[in-house]
């Protein structure tokens, strides 16, 4: 696409600069200053010829672009997907086992629909022989997923239209061993467990030694840490009372004048561990 636009700028470029020479040639003609070899020169101007057929080639590409755009179309219609192989990075030793991997789909068996433009012009007919097959396979077959895979951009050179066949058979036997080897282990895993001797369940606490330097917020994060784990979602805890092992209490400024205020969390009264008294330094003390 971006080739097309490129030369569709090339073209426009050149437009403009043969109409420039025919607006001097006019000028030159009503005030007769040019002869007939110009005029002949001018029309048979390199510039010109190759204007003209840069446009027909500009037109037969816009051309295959409605006839792709009327083939995708088509295509889905019949349930098709479409792929642009040359998005694959496809090479020409292992584009068929590539095609395949990359084009799988989970519990489905898939056909692939191989050809280019060029092949589609020679075999048009051997084209809609495969489509109309694989189309009513697909209406027969719920399973199958059908894919025309477009070489016509591609490196890949394919000499037929081709149709590559993918199934699930295989992989749904390994996932049926694997979780048959899964059971077995688990089965056996269960039965070693019960063999062996089950240990005392104890209820002893299990201590958490809590680090930081002065002032960084070990006693907030263990309040924190407590409201999380009380409360399962924000509008919860905001409704309810905050829990609050140990009292603290910090600054902060309001208003347009930055005023300080004292916030407090706790019961104060019944800390004998806790400074606030001291605005800035650490709360607890021991």
């Amino acid at each position: 696409m971006h080739k097309k636009q490129r030369q569709w700028l090339i073209l426009s470029e050149m437009h403009d600069d043969i109409i420039y020479r025919l607006r001097r040639l006019i000028i030159d003609l009503r005030k007769n200053r040019t002869t007939v070899s110009k005029r002949d020169q001018l029309f048979h101007h390199v510039d010109h010829v190759k204007f003209e057929k840069s446009a027909q080639i500009l037109q037969e590409n816009l051309n295959d672009f409605k006839n792709k755009e009327k083939l995708i179309v088509g295509l889905r219609d019949q349930h098709f997907e479409y792929c642009n192989t040359a998005q694959l990075n496809l090479t020409k030793y292992n584009y068929e086992k590539t095609l395949k991997c990359k084009l799988k789909m989970k519990d489905r068996n898939n056909k692939i629909l191989s050809t280019t433009d060029t092949l589609n012009k020679k075999n048009g007919s051997k084209l809609n022989l495969l489509r109309n097959q694989l189309a009513k396979e697909c209406e027969i077959n719920q399973n199958l997923y059908i894919t025309y895979a477009d070489f016509s951009y591609s490196t890949v050179e394919l000499n037929d239209i081709e149709i590559l066949t993918t199934s699930q058979t295989n992989n749904n036997k390994k996932s049926h061993l694997q979780k048959s080897s899964s059971t077995v282990t688990k089965n056996k895993t269960s039965t070693s467990q019960q063999s062996l001797p089950s240990s005392p369940i104890t209820n002893d606490n299990i201590n958490i030694l809590l680090l930081g330097e002065t002032g960084v917020g070990k006693s907030t994060f263990i309040n924190a840490f407590v409201n999380y784990l009380k409360f399962k979602t924000f509008e919860q805890a905001q409704s309810n009372t905050p829990i609050v092992l140990i009292p603290v209490s910090f600054l902060m400024t309001v208003g347009d004048d930055f005023q300080e205020r004292l916030i407090k969390f706790g019961d104060f009264d019944s800390s004998n561990n806790e400074d606030f008294d001291h605005p800035g330094e650490s709360v607890t003390q021991h």
